[in-house]
């Protein structure tokens, strides 16, 4: 379960609890569609959920990480609490050149996440070009997709106009991420 944070938000273990609640009932509805009363039987188990937050912002993350934390009396009452504890990745931990050497999808994805402001865009821009368009050489069509509406969420945070947004996308579609910048 990854959830995307640009700010540090206090309250966002509660969000995934009830996301992960979610998860565990669709899990049951699914598994009983398959086997109608399997989820009242001794052995049903409902899976794992590795609860992460991918953070963009560039101050850190001060919100507890614990559940049990965000409850009034958590100590005095851990045993009727829910309790888990979930995991931040903090994006501007990544340096871009550590991004840039995975030569991944979802590496590249978070290189354009990173730039927020001037100075990240000039930092984006010294990396190697040929190095950019080696990772989408193969990418399938539907991770083109994701990474054209990434671009345009790009452009529109840094003010690009409507034709440069298209001439970005255009770039992205053809795969020369390194003739884009």
């Amino acid at each position: 379960l990854i959830e995307h944070k640009t700010k540090v938000d206090y309250n966002v273990s509660m969000q995934l609890l009830r996301y992960m609640v979610y998860i565990w009932e669709d899990y049951e509805k699914e598994m009983e569609r398959q086997k109608r009363g399997i989820s009242k039987t001794k052995g049903f188990k409902y899976p794992p959920i590795l609860p992460i937050v991918y953070y963009e912002g560039k101050a850190s993350w001060t919100s507890e990480r614990q559940f049990r934390a965000r409850i009034s009396g958590g100590d005095a009452f851990q045993k009727w609490i829910p309790d888990f504890t979930y995991e931040v990745v903090r994006l501007h931990d990544y340096s871009n050149e550590e991004l840039l050497s995975r030569g991944d999808e979802m590496s590249l994805i978070m290189l354009f996440n990173k730039i927020q402001d001037v100075i990240d865009l000039s930092e984006f821009l010294k990396l190697p070009q040929e190095s950019l368009s080696r990772i989408v050489r193969d990418t399938p069509e539907a991770i083109i997709d994701i990474i054209v509406s990434v671009m345009e969420s790009l452009c529109g945070k840094i003010d690009a106009t409507e034709e440069e947004t298209r001439k970005c996308v255009s770039k992205v579609k053809e795969r020369k991420m390194g003739y884009l910048f």
